[in-house]
């Protein structure tokens, strides 16, 4: 009898949690969130494009797709739908679903490249940086060209609390190197609801 009342107990404490995961959406960062991020770069937020929900503004005129990625980029242009799918479906707490995206696109050399790109939830879960630890949800974004052999891992960590980036892997797994491309973590998060410094 004691052994049930325990399970019932500990169930019952786990059902807001499943609530919470269940009931979480992707939101962009509200206006006056900062990120200083340890490559020096910072972030300042200035909510939500009014015509595209996973877009974020940002005080220097950016549109930034979840925060981060530039919203004007071949990616977001041709794999929109399966972007905002994936994002639902971890809404409702599914990990490891995957979104593959093909495109052609201008190369440094003003040739036209083939990429494919594939996303998929990695997970859910504490993430500690410099700034503090954060509940997150964690995209993982492989890009490749096809027919060379350039390709790079991109891992990004986004706070669910906040919704602004919080801590970024690249693995380049060729010798050519984009500079745009770099691994950081959030150095400082100031929100209206959550401060963090270093």
């Amino acid at each position: 009898m004691l052994k049930a009342a325990f399970i019932v107990g500990a169930l019952t404490a786990l059902a807001p949690l499943a609530a919470q995961a269940q009931s979480w959406q992707y939101r962009c960062p509200a206006p006056g969130t900062v990120v200083e991020r340890s490559d020096g770069s910072r972030v300042a937020y200035r909510g939500t494009d009014p015509s595209d929900p996973l877009v974020c503004l940002t005080t220097t005129g950016q549109r930034l797709v979840f925060g981060n990625w530039n919203a004007a980029s071949p990616i977001y242009r041709s794999g929109k739908a399966g972007l905002a799918r994936l994002m639902n479906a971890a809404a409702t707490g599914q990990t490891g679903g995957q979104v593959q995206v093909d495109y052609f696109t201008p190369s440094r050399d003003h040739n036209s490249v083939h990429v494919l790109e594939t996303w998929r939830i990695g997970g859910m879960g504490p993430v500690t940086t410099t700034a503090g630890t954060f509940d997150t949800i964690r995209l993982e974004r492989n890009f490749a060209i096809i027919g060379s052999t350039y390709t790079y891992d991109q891992h990004v960590w986004i706070d669910r609390a906040t919704g602004a980036p919080v801590k970024a892997v690249v693995t380049h797994l060729n010798m050519v190197m984009a500079p745009d491309l770099v691994t950081w973590e959030a150095a400082a998060v100031q929100a209206p609801s959550v401060q963090s410094s270093r």
